[in-house]
């Protein structure tokens, strides 16, 4: 990759608010359809659209030439690009069932059943199980809780009904807690041999959904959902030979298609109210990375929200504690760079620093930290400093302008 295509991937990514709102502008004006080589803007065809609006998933994709061959090739890769989303999509819905698929909503849908799964989504259950497991926060079985804060989060004034302002709220959110927690509550079984899979609803847990009025989807991928689906979609793309562009999420994750050459991503900070730039990290491709943030990294409000809780400011962003029912309310940025096939271990271990709440136990859960992901964080309490691992001082070109000081951890 060269040089300008490097730094225009990295404008596109980390300054994406504006190039979406430059690039929208200068449409209306030209309108004539006219192609400039570069990146481009891929859109789902009109049938993916129906079912996956609002995914917050996106393609750009390098094409240059005339105008007129620019056109017919971004026709081709969203073809291939449409049909993959749509099989993650689906594969992974907690919520809507597919005919023919057996996806997690026709798992939730029939408890005591065995479904025979697509390979791809054998393995995605089978890894988050084996996350689930781990007992660092994130649980396959959290979908009642992430519903739960879900639609806190998203009404137009939470404050009221959060937990800490609101005890009837803080009980729902307790006992959904202890719901998820208990073993006795939940289980999936797989079967390699034939790769199916089978839910288990236990009936007093069963009878505590019942109470609580919920009819939130069991398993539910939640956090951790974006990084599996760009994995497939990714696989899908580069094995039909679409390479040259990169996937990414508006929940902050992203991956480069390209084999060869570099790609630059910043880091953030929270600047007020949105995020910013402190610096950047290069890395091989074909690469990866996850930006986590405690607030909406373009100032939005939806999704995002804080209550004071005496002399403290808590946050509310996706980032959920399975364990706790809660939020860490130390970390206020974090990320993590890695290989492209890397990107679901790299959310995760993203989401488990964010879970973090004091120091020492966010240094316990650096202390192992894999030596092939590029890790850089920021944290509530300490808003003027950039820390990563020792090792890694030396990758990061920092931007002297936003004033952070760089310190290893």
């Amino acid at each position: 990759m060269t040089k300008k295509r490097k730094t225009v991937v990295r404008l596109i990514l980390f300054i994406l608010a504006v190039v979406v709102a430059v690039g929208a502008f200068t449409a209306g004006i030209l309108g004539l359809g006219h192609r400039e080589s570069g990146y481009q803007d891929v859109e789902f065809t009109d049938q993916a659209k129906v079912e996956i609006y609002g995914s917050g998933l996106h393609l750009k994709y390098y094409a240059e030439g005339s105008s007129g061959e620019i056109r017919m090739k971004i026709k081709e890769v969203q073809n291939m690009y449409s049909q993959a989303a749509l099989r993650a999509w689906r594969l992974t819905s907690a919520d809507t069932e597919t005919p023919g698929i057996v996806n997690l909503a026709w798992l939730n849908s029939h408890p005591g059943e065995s479904g025979t799964l697509d390979p791809d989504l054998y393995r995605i259950l089978e890894d988050a199980l084996e996350k689930t497991a781990r007992g660092e926060g994130y649980s396959l079985f959290a979908g009642p809780l992430h519903r739960e804060w879900q639609d806190l989060r998203y009404l137009d004034e939470p404050q009221p009904f959060d937990p800490v302002m609101n005890e009837n709220e803080a009980g729902r959110l307790a006992r959904l807690t202890a719901l998820v927690n208990d073993p006795a509550s939940f289980s999936l079984a797989l079967n390699a041999e034939d790769r199916t899979a089978c839910l288990t609803v236990a009936p007093d847990a069963a009878r505590t959904l019942s109470d609580l009025e919920t009819d939130a989807p069991i398993l539910d991928l939640n956090l951790l959902r974006d990084a599996y689906m760009l994995r497939i979609i990714a696989r899908d793309l580069v094995s039909t030979g679409w390479t040259e562009g990169y996937l990414y999420t508006d929940s902050g994750l992203s991956v480069m298609l390209e084999a060869e050459g570099t790609a630059a991503y910043g880091i953030w900070y929270a600047a007020g109210d949105t995020a910013a730039e402190c610096g950047e990290i290069t890395l091989p491709s074909p690469s990866a990375y996850c930006q986590w943030t405690a607030f909406h990294p373009e100032g939005k409000r939806y999704g995002y929200y804080a209550v004071q809780d005496g002399a403290a400011v808590r946050l509310r962003h996706p980032l959920t504690d399975a364990r706790t029912g809660g939020f860490g309310d130390l970390a206020m940025t974090v990320s993590v760079g890695c290989s492209q096939e890397e990107i679901v271990e790299a959310a995760y271990r993203g989401a488990v620093l964010f879970f973090q709440r004091d120091r020492e136990a966010l240094r316990a859960c650096t202390a192992d930290w894999p030596e092939g992901l590029f890790l850089a964080f920021t944290l509530q309490d300490e808003p003027g400093v950039l820390y990563t691992l020792p090792s890694m001082t030396e990758r990061i070109a920092m931007n002297e302008k936003a004033g952070l000081e760089l310190r290893a951890w």
